[in-house]
């Protein structure tokens, strides 16, 4: 009998939150995002971890300076990014994030069979291609509903 993978929560969920400079305009939003995603998924399942800019830089829940390397959670784990991916800040900012980075932090987690999906604050038009060939991408906005995306995520 063929079998389909089910999407679950069951092994719980990793919050990555970009705390860099290209989030700043959405900090009060995300911290109603981290707040709704435990509710629903249960705070002891729920495992928020900040970073600066992209995860493979180093990661933590306390000050920054008391952050470590990245290392992906069990396997089956689901990875809810929420980052603007480098899109958002000042264009010249030597910290934004790269297209490799993000490369890097992608085949860390299918290495270690958790699947991801990223959150962005910014409209379809102004993903770059290569993002959306990485990882399966939802905008971030008022529009976005679990229908939505039970209807456009794998």
């Amino acid at each position: 009998m063929p079998r389909h993978p089910v999407r679950t929560l069951r092994f719980g969920v990793q919050m990555l939150v970009d705390l860099g400079t290209g989030m700043e305009p959405f900090s009060r939003d995300v911290s109603e995002v981290v707040h709704q995603v435990r509710r629903t998924a249960g705070h002891e399942h729920t495992e928020v971890v900040y970073f600066d800019h992209c995860p493979v830089r180093g990661v933590g829940q306390g000050p920054r300076w008391t952050w470590g390397e990245y290392l992906p959670p069990a396997p089956g784990t689901r990875v809810f990014i929420l980052s603007d991916l480098g899109m958002g800040g000042p264009r010249l900012d030597p910290r934004r994030s790269t297209r490799a980075e993000w490369e890097r932090l992608v085949a860390l987690l299918a290495h270690a069979q958790c699947t991801a999906v990223a959150f962005v604050p910014f409209p379809r038009k102004r993903w770059p291609l290569w993002a959306t060939k990485l990882l399966p991408l939802a905008p971030w906005d008022r529009q976005t509903t679990a229908g939505w995306i039970a209807a456009h995520l794998d």
